[in-house]
């Protein structure tokens, strides 16, 4: 910020005129009033929901804290409000148990080390800026890779539009920017762009605004217009800017401000006086020829096991390189131990048990090139995540399978994983001495390239409980869009196959009913119709099989020979599975591939 700007910005606070609102209640009726009448709350709320616990966040242009307070009534993340104003950072107030660090900074020049921020946000700021460009790639210097980003800014779409564009040709200037200090202001296009050549744009819009002259900030524009001569409008503003000023009148029309804002949204009008961008600083891309070893984020959903998550991160902790990550994602109401002050293991708590959603909740949460997922009851080898990410400097790469030492794998398997379209069978066998080419993935050791996963809109939460196929659906989805997996046989964990707790939580009825309804919605996404009697076929085999009594003798009738409760079970879920996939699903269709892999030395099965 140049000097003369400085000068004025320091003159217009210590007048008062830029004192904002500082909201010092957090009662959720309140914070959902301000999210229906304010563009700004709204996408705060919509930021914090991904900034993890104990992450690093800056408040670029804090101010006096507006936005500070319902930041960190919402996160359990640490806040670091930088302003140029030493006199507004004094002034920001919070309670001593919430972590908020001041820090009085220029926006062009940021007093932090690469990659160190996990998240910023930025509101009224950057328009107040003369060097926009200079600010906006400091902000991606500090940020490490794929670290969440909320920039509000002034735009100046409105100087095109009447009554502005009459004032300003009355008045020989735009008094409306002189009299906020927007210096710096842009058509919403223009930000755009200097946005989208820097970040990952998710989500871009600049409500129009066109009547925020009477609705918005009447009190401004009375006076322009006297002093213009304009008296037209002068009757309409006056009745505005004093309605504003009664007693709780004010949220009326901020309220009525944001209905007709959400109207010109929805008829497609845009680009006024702001513009909202949610989105993430670029994810580096591992696939180079001057290759750089990338940074992982290691997902560990866990559920009604808190002593098991402890046991796999000591396995993981000394190989975890500066900017990696550990997220603990725990189901339910049993915490884990996890016993360790390094903040780069983080813990979250994801009430509703959903295996899919708890993998997407890491998969939001961090920001790294690499995504690795294990189980909580895996033991992983020394070299697990060095491993993983050799991997992916072959581009095309969208996914990895990992050595899983596990009891169940077939011992006469020849490639890592088979799946016949005519029945729906699946064989894996991720235990094989070479690498090579595979179909699917397992969850106890998987990696993804995380522009990969999040192209393909990472797991469907519409497989519940057990959650079975949700990783073949993934691998599937990841081949229809062109990626290739990619077994390998260094990357290696020990599945301990824990008896209790996770997704092998249900028993009996309750686990063969969710089974089968996952099977169902599996086969109606992806089951060739001309396979349909042999999957059903196939698949009653099996629910006889699940379903047989051990005790019961060869010769035994029908109805003594199965468990009944268990028939009804399979037949229930069935039913439920293709109910889901009429009500959530899409059909998609099995990948271009042969249901064989082959190994990478050639060899036939």
């Amino acid at each position: 910020m140049q000097q003369d700007d400085r000068r004025f910005s320091r003159a217009q606070y210590l007048s008062g005129r830029w004192h904002t609102t500082v909201l010092r209640r957090s009662h959720p009726l309140l914070t959902r009033l301000l999210k229906s009448i304010s563009f700004k709350y709204e996408e705060m709320d919509r930021f914090t929901s991904r900034c993890f616990p104990g992450a690093l966040v800056v408040d670029l242009g804090a101010g006096i804290g507006s936005y500070a307070g319902f930041f960190l009534r919402h996160t359990a993340a640490t806040l670091i409000a930088v302003d140029w104003s030493p006199e507004a950072l004094g002034r920001i107030s919070v309670s001593t148990e919430e972590p908020l660090w001041k820090i009085c900074a220029d926006a062009h020049f940021l007093p932090f080390k690469p990659a160190t921020i996990d998240a910023l946000y930025s509101i009224d700021t950057l328009g107040h800026l003369r060097r926009q460009e200079q600010a906006l790639d400091e902000i991606h210097r500090v940020c490490r890779s794929g670290a969440p980003l909320f920039l509000h800014s002034e735009c100046a779409d409105y100087r095109s539009r009447w009554p502005d564009r009459m004032l300003i040709r009355k008045l020989g200037s735009d008094r409306i920017a002189e009299l906020d200090g927007h210096v710096g202001i842009r058509p919403a296009a223009d930000m755009r762009i200097l946005y989208e050549r820097r970040f990952s744009i998710d989500r871009f819009f600049s409500p129009a605004g066109m009547s925020g002259w009477l609705t918005g900030y009447p009190e401004k524009y009375l006076p322009l217009f006297l002093k213009s001569r304009t008296l037209l409008p002068v009757l309409p503003t006056l009745i505005c800017a004093v309605f504003r000023k009664l007693p709780f009148c004010k949220p009326i029309m901020r309220l009525l401000n944001t209905f007709t804002n959400r109207v010109e949204l929805f008829l497609g009008l845009q680009g006024g006086g702001s513009c909202f961008a949610q989105g993430r600083t670029l994810i580096a891309d591992p696939s180079t020829d001057d290759f750089v070893p990338p940074s992982i984020d290691v997902i560990i959903p866990t559920y009604n096991r808190p002593d098991l998550p402890g046991r796999l991160i000591l396995s993981l902790l000394y190989q975890l390189r500066k900017n990696d990550r550990i997220f603990v994602i725990w189901q339910g109401n049993q915490r884990p131990s996890v016993t360790t002050d390094d903040r780069r293991i983080v813990l979250l708590h994801q009430p509703k048990p959903n295996l899919p959603a708890a993998r997407n909740t890491g998969l939001h949460a961090g920001g790294n090139p690499i995504i690795l997922y294990s189980d909580d009851d895996c033991i992983a080898d020394e070299h697990l995540l060095d491993e993983h990410r050799t991997i992916y400097k072959e581009p095309g790469i969208g996914a990895t399978a990992g050595y899983t030492d596990d009891p169940l794998f077939p011992s006469d398997a020849k490639v890592p994983s088979r799946f016949d379209p005519a029945t729906g069978e699946l064989v894996q066998h991720f235990a094989l001495p070479q690498s090579g080419p595979s179909l699917s993935v397992m969850g106890a050791n998987m990696s993804f390239r995380r522009t990969a996963l999040e192209q393909v809109g990472g797991f469907d939460t519409n497989f519940h409980r057990n959650a079975l196929w949700e990783e073949i659906d993934v691998s599937f989805r990841l081949q229809n869009a062109g990626f290739l997996i990619r077994y390998s046989c260094d990357a290696k964990v020990k599945h301990l196959r824990e008896c209790s707790g996770g997704c092998r939580q249900d028993r009996s009825a309750r686990y063969l009913f969710h089974q089968f309804a996952n099977t169902a919605y599996f086969a109606c996404t992806y089951m060739p119709r001309q396979y349909l009697r042999s999957w059903i076929t196939y698949w009653k085999y099996r629910l006889e099989f699940s379903a047989r009594r051990d005790e019961a003798p060869k010769t035994a009738g029908k109805i003594l020979r199965y468990r009944p409760f268990l028939i009804v079970a399979g037949i229930a879920g069935t039913l439920s599975g293709c109910i889901r996939f009429l009500v959530y699903g899409k059909r998609v269709g099995l990948p271009p591939i042969t249901s064989v892999a082959q190994p990478e030395n050639g060899e036939q099965r």
